[in-house]
């Protein structure tokens, strides 16, 4: 306030959007102290093992909360964990695609991680696409599981897909795995290539674009990079 007035008093005729509300200290402090966000963290790590060191951490913490519901870290990491390990059974591992046929939500959350987890590539799939959209990111991908949030989409699309295209309902996915190991799936893909290289899998949800409906320059789903590390 008192720059304010003091540019007042010397310079009346200077226009309002001119002034200088923040002191030199102060507007420095707010533009650039405040928006130093840069975070160093293991760039050797991938998404789902950064997930599993948060969860070492803080089990207990709220991971995720969604339309009244909750899920810690703990119990989201077990529920990731039983849901990898059925993928894992059912031939969804490395290479793989797994169609997310669902809405926004934990489910889908829960989806995706277990994806990441078996090592696999998860291709979402919003429900209110055309059903024609729909079975074409299906056949395109060469998903041979699909994980569905939309009981009737899901009755929809599985006839079209083919028999050999497993259908596991979300809503219903917890119950059906259940049984199964909530340790962290120790895949080859959760490790790191001798050398600093691993493979980083490819998940798509590519618009339609042009006569066959593929966006071009995008890197088919579920093809892989080499990633190389400083040393690689």
């Amino acid at each position: 306030m008192d720059q304010m007035v003091g540019v007042l008093q010397h310079e009346p005729d200077r226009a309002l959007l001119a002034l200088t509300v923040l002191p030199d200290e102060e507007r420095m402090e707010v533009l650039h102290e405040f928006n130093r966000t840069t975070t160093a963290y293991p760039k050797d790590a991938l998404i789902h093992e950064l997930f599993e060191q948060q969860v070492e951490r803080t089990p207990e913490a709220v991971a995720v909360q969604y339309e009244g519901e909750r899920q810690t870290y703990a119990a989201l990491n077990a529920k990731a964990n039983q849901l990898a390990h059925w993928l894992l059974g059912h031939g969804a591992g490395r290479g793989q695609c797994v169609a997310i046929v669902a809405p926004r939500g934990i489910p889908m959350l829960l989806a995706q991680l277990a994806t990441l987890k078996a090592g696999g590539t998860y291709v979402p799939v919003d429900p209110a696409f055309p059903q024609e959209r729909r079975l074409f990111m299906l056949q395109d991908c060469r998903a041979k599981v699909v994980l569905s949030g939309d009981a009737a989409v899901e009755a929809e699309d599985a006839p079209e897909a083919g028999h050999d295209v497993q259908w596991l309902d979300l809503g219903h996915a917890l119950e059906a795995v259940a049984n199964l190991s909530a340790d962290n799936p120790r895949s080859a893909e959760s490790r790191v290539c001798r050398g600093g290289v691993r493979d980083v899998h490819l998940g798509l949800d590519r618009p339609a674009q042009g006569r066959d409906g593929a966006a071009p320059g995008d890197q088919p789903a579920g093809h892989s990079q080499r990633v190389c590390g400083a040393d690689g």
